[in-house]
């Protein structure tokens, strides 16, 4: 086969299933810009306005960032020392220990909801633990709440965030520590000025990647925060307008916005991780 006719057959192989995600990911947000020009009262910018300007909607996207936020900073707190673990660990160790977070992320979201919703309940295994030490009082349930949100985003997010920060750590971690400790470097000197700078790029992308995904969430802040008050998202309220109200141009509006500022986010973020150098250390490790 000639070098031509591979080059031909690399391409139509790869632009066969390229279209197909082009299709899934561009034809149904063809059809919400669309529906949001078509349906709706507003155009794009005087419904930015509107939105942004009634009260409701205003405290919709406040929570929304809030709780993304929250979940954002929260999630790092504990996928920053889990990934050093990871990276630290033997290789029994290790492996199980992957197992034990892919088995997380491959477990139904809403089942992990569900499981939240017991043991956040009023007489659930952690409020009974709280009134037995005398920390809240009988009446005290943590469901529906800003807190029980985070919590439940946090499970579900904090594997893929742990994967962000090991894979990139993991690579050179060894020879690094290493070479910190044959030039006479403590445990915690190489943790401070080697591992924590070397990772640094990687929990700012996990950090976006988390933040990312924690806005669109839906089934999370419906079952554990009830969808309403300080607790309803984005999402929900596209999901309220959309099957509750029948207002779909409404809908298809919000969820225009909320597509717009998720790639806006995420091309901002890039161009700083760029300027970071983390993508392009990124594309050198995968080159390598």
């Amino acid at each position: 086969m000639t070098r031509t006719k591979t080059r031909r057959l690399r391409g139509t192989l790869i632009l066969v299933p390229v279209g197909f995600l082009m299709g899934l990911l561009v034809w149904p947000i063809f059809e919400v810009i669309l529906a949001s020009l078509e349906d709706s009262a507003f155009s794009l910018d005087e419904a930015v306005r509107h939105y942004w300007t009634h009260p409701l909607y205003r405290t919709v996207v406040l929570n929304t960032l809030k709780i993304g936020l929250l979940t954002t900073t929260v999630t790092l707190f504990f996928a920053y020392p889990l990934a050093f673990l990871l990276v630290e660990s033997s290789r029994y160790r290790r492996l199980l220990l992957v197992w034990i977070v892919l088995a997380s992320m491959w477990l139904s979201v809403q089942i992990r909801s569900y499981s939240w919703i017991v043991l956040l309940q009023r007489t659930g295994p952690i409020s009974k633990l709280l009134r037995a030490v005398g920390i809240v009082d009988a009446d005290t349930s943590f469901l529906f709440s800003t807190e029980a949100v985070t919590v439940g985003m946090v499970h579900v997010l904090l594997p893929f965030a742990i994967m962000v920060i090991w894979s990139v750590s993991a690579r050179n971690a060894t020879k690094a520590k290493g070479l910190a400790m044959s030039l006479g470097a403590n445990d915690f000197f190489y943790l401070l000025r080697v591992y924590a700078p070397s990772v640094t790029g990687a929990v700012l992308a996990a950090g976006l990647l988390v933040f990312l995904m924690s806005i669109g969430f839906y089934i999370t802040p419906e079952l554990l925060g009830g969808g309403r008050g300080d607790t309803m998202m984005m999402a929900t309220l596209i999901d309220q307008q959309v099957n509750q109200l029948g207002d779909w141009g409404s809908g298809a509006s919000l969820a225009l916005i909320l597509a717009v500022a998720v790639v806006t986010i995420l091309v901002l973020g890039t161009w700083v991780l760029r300027k970071l150098g983390v993508v392009a250390n990124a594309a050198k490790h995968i080159g390598d």
